[in-house]
Formats: structure tokens, sequence, C-alpha cells
């Protein structure tokens, strides 16, 4: 049987741009704490920024709302003898200037959302209108939510919503993703060396686990608010078992030890020849010495940093290279470090 198709969470904002150009709907599936909605709230503001006259977004959990809050009230026309409807103040509906003329509604946790919600919202999705008004022309609609075999408490979406629908599976293992999101939040580099030494541990989900905790891409982002906000070291342990569960906390706060036993950087850039290089089975030190020296990088530094590169399995040094190259961007065209680089993949061949 073929595998479905799936996409990153970083590829998510260009399904939304081309949705905004098509007008279709995307339904963004995939295990929790993914990033789903965050990415998709992301790109929207990144939209507002673009745009002259604003680009508005509004996120409704349908988990949280009743029929009425989508459809609006129904109210009686005594002379006429029929119902009119109050709107929804909830949706950027025609006539409604609370919200621009341009932006995007997520409609998150439609799978979860009782039959009944998942009706309201099916006109919506299908005519882009309810209760007797229509969308603004400037905005789209998206949805987000779990995979049935998420144990998500979902609930079957109608056959013909889903036809309606164009429906991208999300694969969350996206490391480099990720860690590009991670560093321009400036999130704890432990966290970062960590996940880049231990890549599957990024999202862990397993619904057949007891384990109420699991890793994921916003449990990761609440243990680096705690190491931000030096959590005592005797409740380290608790602090990032509550987030990630026991198994992925422990292996953290084992290398989170191991970090904080790492050769002394300042020495090593001062004296890269001599200065300690962690041994044979030590690969986890040595790892978050490559990664600690990588962000020290710049135009004083780089020339000791290589020397230290000598000395270290050629995989690590590798790795060494391509995060200076990520953190100083002018380092390809030094003249050392290109002289430095030949000699280093003469030595990768041998």
């Amino acid at each position: 049987m073929t595998e479905p198709k799936t996409i990153k969470p970083k590829q998510i904002p260009r399904v939304l741009t081309v949705a905004r150009k098509t007008g279709d709907v995307p339904f963004f599936c995939g295990p929790p704490g993914c990033g789903k909605s965050q990415i998709t709230a992301q790109w929207a503001r990144g939209q507002a920024n673009g745009e002259d006259f604003g680009f508005g977004f509004e996120s409704l959990y349908l988990t949280d709302l009743d029929p009425t809050d989508l459809r609006g009230m129904p109210f009686p026309d005594r002379e006429t003898q029929t119902v009119e409807w109050f709107s929804s103040g909830l949706l950027p509906l025609e006539g409604n200037d609370a919200f621009p003329e341009a932006g995007l509604l997520l409609l998150d946790d439609y799978p979860q959302a009782l039959p009944a919600m998942q009706a309201a919202a099916r006109q919506i999705i299908l005519d882009r209108r309810i209760g007797g008004k229509a969308l603004k022309p400037g905005w789209i609609c998206c949805l987000c939510g779990n995979r049935d075999e998420d144990r998500a408490a979902t609930h079957r979406m109608p056959s013909h919503v889903v036809s309606a629908l164009n429906i991208f599976q999300i694969d969350p293992q996206d490391v480099d993703g990720w860690i590009a999101y991670a560093k321009s939040q400036q999130f704890a580099v432990e966290v970062i060396a960590f996940l880049k030494f231990r890549p599957k541990l990024l999202h862990a989900f397993d619904p057949k686990s007891k384990e109420k905790q699991y890793p994921c891409y916003r449990a990761w982002e609440r243990v680096s608010r705690g190491l931000q906000a030096e959590i005592p070291q005797e409740l380290e342990l608790a602090h990032v078992e509550a987030a990630l569960g026991l198994a992925a906390a422990s292996e953290f706060v084992a290398f989170l030890r191991t970090w904080r036993t790492l050769p002394n950087i300042s020495l090593i850039l001062t004296d890269p020849e001599h200065a300690e290089v962690p041994g044979q089975g030590q690969e986890s030190a040595i790892y978050a010495t490559a990664l600690a020296l990588a962000r020290r990088c710049d135009e004083i530094n780089f020339k000791a940093i290589l020397t230290y590169a000598n000395r270290l399995p050629i995989e690590f040094a590798d790795l060494l290279k391509n995060d200076c190259v990520e953190h100083y961007k002018e380092l390809p065209v030094e003249p050392e470090f290109m002289e430095w680089n030949k000699a280093h993949l003469q030595r990768a061949w041998l």
C-alpha cells in the first residue's frame, strides 16, 4: 500500500500562500503538538506586515463553541411573518467593520468538534457564507486538526465536507525547520544542541503510550522557557518530565549534565592546540562542544575554532564547520577558511 504524501510543518506557509490565490480550503491534519496552528498564525501575521490595509487573523476553536456562535441567533419579524438572523460577531462577514477586508479564518480542532458544530461550520467551508451573510471577499479559510489514530477525541467528518478540502498530512519530523525557528526565537541553546544530537525526540507522540506527556514542538518550547528561567537543579528533572514525559526527560537531563561539564570554551579559543578534547565514547560531549564553539564563531575566533576542529573526529569537524558557517556568514570567503576546508575535504577522503 502506498504511504500518503506528507508535508513538513515549514511548508504550511507555502500552502497558505497558494490558497490565498486560489480560494481553496486547506486542512492541515497531523499529530498533536506539531505546530500546525502556530505556524498558520505566524503566516497570517507575516501577511499583515506586507499589507497596506491590514490582513486579519481569526482563530476559532470549534470545540469551545456552540452552533449559534457561528450561525447567529434567529429572531422573528412579525410584519413579514419570517425569521431573520442576528449574525455572529466572531466571523469576518460582510458588513462587520471589526475585521479588515482580507485575512485568514482558522477553524481549529475541526475533527474534534461535535457533529452539530461541524455541520454549522460546513456552510462556511462549502459556500463561504453562514446565517444569510457571506465572508468578506478577501478572506480565506483553513482547518487544523488531529487524525483519528491520535486518540484525540475526533469525530467522523462529513464526506461532502472532506471532498471540499485540500487535506495535507503533516510529518512532524522536521528538525532543520524547527531548529531554524528555535534560533530565531532565541530558544535555550541546550535544547537546540540536544535535538541536533537526538532529532527523533523532536516529536515522539505514541497514542498507545501510557505516559501522559510526550516530546513535541510546544513541549520543547516550555522546556526552553524553564531553562532560561533558571529552574533550580533539584527541580530540573521534575520540570522537564512534566513537559516531555519520563523517558525523554531522563535522556535530556543526562545530556544537560554532560553539557555542564564541557571543556572550557574560552580556554579552547585561547589554546586550541592543547585544550581538552572529549575522549572516545563521549560523543554527546564532543557534539555539545562543537555546537558551543560554533556559537562563538566570528571574525576573531574562527581561526582558533578551525585549529581545534582538526583534532576532532571527521564527522564532528564537519558538523562544527557547517554550524560555524551558519553563525558567521562571511566565513566561506575568509582565505584561512578556504585553505582549511580544502585540507578538511582531503582528510575526509582518507
